[in-house]
């Protein structure tokens, strides 16, 4: 359960944050279970679906880019 909530979170993230997808710089990341998932390299903001995301966020110093938590 917990990698569904993971993936999930980085498909929205990477379907939320690009303003305008073909002028948006991404990456391409794995994850645990082999899938690939493109997601920006600087986002322009973040929704946390759960609340030790929103923790992760804040102690990276990125609590500007939030914009929507559980």
């Amino acid at each position: 359960m917990k990698h569904i909530i993971k993936i999930i979170c980085l498909l929205i993230l990477g379907a939320n944050l690009c303003v305008r997808p073909g002028l948006c710089e991404t990456k391409i990341v794995r994850d645990q279970a082999g899938r690939s998932v493109k997601i920006p390299v600087k986002p322009q903001r973040i929704i946390a679906l759960a609340p030790s995301i929103t923790e992760i966020i804040f102690a990276l110093g990125q609590e500007n880019l939030l914009k929507g938590v559980t």
